[in-house]
């Protein structure tokens, strides 16, 4: 009641009063301690709730080429409540791209944040896992699927079989500008026309998907069709539309600048954000379904073959029987952690690291800008 009577007291101009203090409050604590900041870097100058967000176009590379370009090799910069540095020299960063699992002072690729938590990978996995327990859990096991003879021995076999189809598939393109569309009578005197960037996105995808998860998604195959009047028919398929997949997958790629680097409320409420954050969100909806899909599926199999049996070398299948009946490693985890078989989430962020880390990386000059 007393509350009540003490609001009621206020009119407009002790409101706006009110409301005037305190902005001017906020500004003078936020410059405050942005100007007594210790071990001063230089760097744009942030803005009061907004920070270094007017910097940002979309484009994280450029941000940080601009930044590059203007401050030096090494910067600082605010985002989403946290300051940030900008380390641009090779000789600075190599203690931090180090690969040990001992030494933990910079293991830490993304700070915590609940954007991350968010976007449904935060303390899992490997490439943005805060904990170090997990982390040390994931990479173990990460690094036990994909360091193995047997998966080196696949690396090498797809990378000939499928530069062989991209050849046939360049032929037949080419086939299709010849005068009498007979390739027979030019032999090796063809030529054709490509965006290159283009096709090394769909070999690398088919590549990294063959061996995450030992199924063929054909995005080459596809790439084709949308070029060629002749369809390819693609057989057990394990992606029905790989073209929206590889799109998903850079896109998401792209999408975590947004998560890491704005607040919730700016990426909830603010009108150029808002809309990107939506259709970030609807498209991680759809890779974790499709990647739930596909391991769902694979545990099935695996259960149909007897135990002892040998089993596909793709890193999807690893993952499954890590710490079960059907694990052929017999490696043990240091310290005080519990054996224990992956869970389905586990499996699914960790597939994304390696889809991600093979598919999106190659198109580090893209925009995103659905």
């Amino acid at each position: 009641m007393v509350i009540y009577n003490i609001i009621s007291a206020f009119n407009f101009t002790d409101c706006l009063i009110l409301f005037t203090f305190s902005f001017l409050a906020y500004v003078f604590q936020f410059y405050y301690e942005y100007f007594t900041r210790p071990n001063k870097l230089p760097g744009p100058l942030p803005l009061p709730f907004i920070e270094c967000g007017y910097l940002y176009t979309g484009n994280i590379r450029q941000l940080f080429e601009s930044l590059h370009k203007k401050y030096g090799d090494l910067c600082e910069f605010y985002l989403a409540g946290s300051r940030r540095i900008l380390i641009s020299r090779p000789d600075y960063v190599e203690k931090i791209l180090a690969p040990s699992s001992k030494d933990t002072t910079f293991l830490i690729k993304f700070p915590y944040s609940e954007g991350l938590e968010e976007l449904g990978i935060a303390g899992k996995g490997v490439a943005a896992n805060y904990d170090i327990k997990s982390w040390k859990f994931n990479r173990q096991f990460f690094n036990q699927a994909v360091f193995t003879p047997n998966f080196n021995n696949e690396a090498v076999k797809w990378i000939n079989v499928l530069a062989q189809e991209l050849e046939g598939y360049w032929k037949s393109l080419a086939n299709l500008k010849l005068p009498n569309g007979n390739l027979q009578n030019y032999k090796n005197e063809w030529q054709l026309e490509i965006d290159i960037q283009q096709w090394a996105r769909r070999f690398t995808t088919d590549m990294i998907v063959i061996l995450v998860t030992g199924e063929r998604p054909y995005s080459m195959a596809s790439y084709y069709n949308v070029h060629s009047p002749e369809k390819i028919i693609l057989p057990n398929t394990l992606i029905e539309d790989s073209e929206k997949f590889v799109q998903s997958s850079t896109d998401y790629h792209f999408g975590f600048t947004y998560f890491i680097y704005f607040s919730s409320f700016l990426r909830h409420y603010m009108p150029f954000i808002r809309n990107k954050i939506k259709y970030l969100l609807k498209n991680r909806d759809y890779l974790f379904e499709t990647l739930d899909m596909i391991i769902k599926k694979r545990r099935k199999e695996i259960e149909m073959i007897p135990v002892g049996a040998g089993l596909r070398p793709d890193m999807l299948t690893s993952l499954i029987v890590i710490n079960t009946e059907r694990d052929t490693n017999n490696v043990k985890i240091t310290g005080n952690d519990i054996l224990r078989p992956m869970t389905d989430v586990e499996i699914r962020v960790n597939l994304l690291d390696a889809l991600i880390g093979g598919i999106a990386t190659g198109s580090i000059n893209k925009i995103l800008c659905n």
